[in-house]
């Protein structure tokens, strides 16, 4: 699947437009404006105040070259900006908008609502392989001419959002972290016979590039954390990224994303309990958007995954079972049949995992999939699965995980009362019920720049 996206990446054109303009109505004018039927599809967006369409090509190569002259285009720059015409109206996504919830008359509209609204849009996808194919024909030139880049992390994990960072990593082109489709387990770990590059240099020439290019701004170098990276923003589609390169450490973060997407499939319940509860965690401030004390959106995954194989009917099976880490082999695994009522029972019976969970003495091991004894001073742990002799939560302060009990609690004393969903985003100023006609928005439980 991603190679598939990203051999389509390479067909996609950003145009900048007035909203007067004609050739922007639909397909068939967008295909005048190339002089040949080519566009396959498109998708209108805004950012700081302009109007971007995104096309399809049917493939980038047919457009004839002097067209491609004229319009100024080729492989490395796929962006135009053309001139205005007559008004006209259409639907607009705009990155970071604001979403309303209103008038749902039962929890499983409001579950839907979340889904349709906080997972990651076809807009989202496209832009996101877009940048990747122009990312390439900047960066795997000269130094890195042996290297190709493939996304990680939320953008492909299952999890994403528009508003998720994108991940990415340099990879050598004859070791592959993918091969073919997701769900073709074999060969994407033969990057295990790649010599890791530890020289540090690279982040000091590749960011020159990127600087060099003018398509990107507030780039930063970080040469000197546990893995290295490069951060820094898409100017025409405001889209933040992170750049490392593959190395042991890097290289964990690709199979992270490979297991979580692998886990997200076997029951779809899995996606709709991450969604949720990252909302209602950052609604509460139990996660946060910079580093520090907090329980992360990794470590709340880490949780539900925990809890959903540790449950009297396990609904995911241990990683060690997957047959992705190295080592290890595909066990059957048969997960509890799904139903649209699922969601609403595993919420409070996630709190009361919580809630009654003894993290003084005990820890969680999705490899295994087993609550562990507890070995370590800090106030919470949870085993790294892939480096399993590092605490993925030894950054949590006492006060921190106090406060993710308590709100657990506190959940589940609302959910007791009245099975309102709803009930778990009220505010001060409101009182929010299903089946009424009052109103809060998005940005007052998720911020415009939340990450993953």
């Amino acid at each position: 699947m991603v190679n598939s996206l990203k051999r389509r990446g390479k067909n996609f054109v950003l145009v900048e437009y007035d909203p007067g303009d004609a050739r922007m109505r639909n397909k068939l004018q967008l295909s005048q404006l190339f002089k040949s039927d080519v566009v396959s599809n498109h998708l209108y967006y805004e950012i700081n105040d302009s109007n971007i369409c995104l096309v399809e090509m049917r493939s980038f190569s047919s457009i004839r070259k002097p067209i491609k002259k004229s319009l100024g285009l080729d492989d490395c720059n796929r962006f135009i900006s053309i001139s205005r015409s007559m008004d006209v109206s259409r639907d607009h996504n705009s990155i970071g908008n604001e979403l309303i919830f209103s008038d749902f008359e039962s929890n499983r509209q409001f579950l839907d609502y979340l889904l349709k609204n906080c997972l990651m849009s076809e807009l989202g996808v496209k832009l996101r392989f877009y940048l990747i194919s122009c990312l390439e024909q900047i960066l795997c030139q000269r130094m890195f001419r042996n290297y190709e880049l493939f996304p990680f992390g939320s953008s492909v994990n299952g999890f994403g959002s528009d508003e998720s960072d994108l991940d990415l990593i340099l990879w050598p082109k004859n070791s592959k972290p993918y091969s073919g489709d997701c769900d073709q387990r074999s060969s994407f770990f033969d990057y295990y016979s790649f010599d890791p590059k530890n020289n540090r240099s690279w982040i000091y020439s590749a960011a020159q590039t990127l600087e060099l290019s003018g398509s990107f701004e507030k780039i930063f170098r970080i040469p000197r954390a546990r893995i290295p990276i490069i951060k820094f923003d898409s100017v025409l589609t405001g889209i933040k990224c992170d750049l490392s390169i593959c190395q042991d450490t890097a290289n964990n973060g690709v199979m992270m994303a490979r297991l979580l997407f692998t886990l997200s499939v076997i029951n779809p319940v899995v996606r709709e309990l991450v969604i949720f509860l990252k909302l209602w965690a950052r609604k509460q401030e139990i996660t946060q958007d910079n580093p520090g004390h907090y329980i992360t959106n990794f470590m709340l995954i880490v949780f539900i995954i925990s809890f959903l194989q540790t449950r009297r009917n396990p609904i995911l099976p241990p990683i060690k079972h997957l047959g992705i880490v190295p080592k290890t082999e595909l066990v059957n695994f048969k997960s509890v049949t799904y139903k649209n009522s699922m969601f609403e029972a595993l919420i409070p019976e996630f709190f009361h995992f919580i809630s009654n969970f003894d993290f003084n003495t005990k820890g969680l091991s999705i490899y295994h999939g087993n609550v562990v004894k507890k070995d370590v001073s800090d106030p919470l742990y949870a085993e790294n699965p892939l480096e399993r002799h590092l605490n993925i939560c030894r950054n949590v302060s006492d006060y921190e995980l106090n406060r993710f009990i308590e709100q657990s609690e506190e959940a589940l004393r609302t959910l007791k009362n009245e099975r309102n969903l709803l009930l778990l985003f009220k505010t001060e100023n409101s009182d929010l019920k299903l089946s009424t006609r009052k109103r809060f928005l998005v940005k007052d439980i998720l911020s415009d720049d939340e990450k993953d």
